[in-house]
């Protein structure tokens, strides 16, 4: 049986909270990445007034526009 997964687009203006840092910051921009990994999106995170570039795997969703 074939699986299908469903990647869904994270919008700017979410407020999340990276994994490995524990940060909470804001989705400022989404840009899809071309060579497939785990989730085909990359996010630039807004955290203590500087971007940070995360995949949908390093963050956890607190708060959704």
């Amino acid at each position: 049986m074939a699986r299908e997964i469903i990647h869904k687009k994270l919008n700017t203006g979410t407020l999340v909270q990276i994994k490995r840092t524990g940060e909470i910051g804001i989705i400022v921009r989404a840009k899809v990445k071309w060579h497939l990994s785990k989730s085909p999106y990359s996010y630039s995170v807004y955290v203590r007034g500087k971007k940070v570039r995360e995949c949908r795997e390093e963050l956890i969703i607190l708060g959704e526009t």
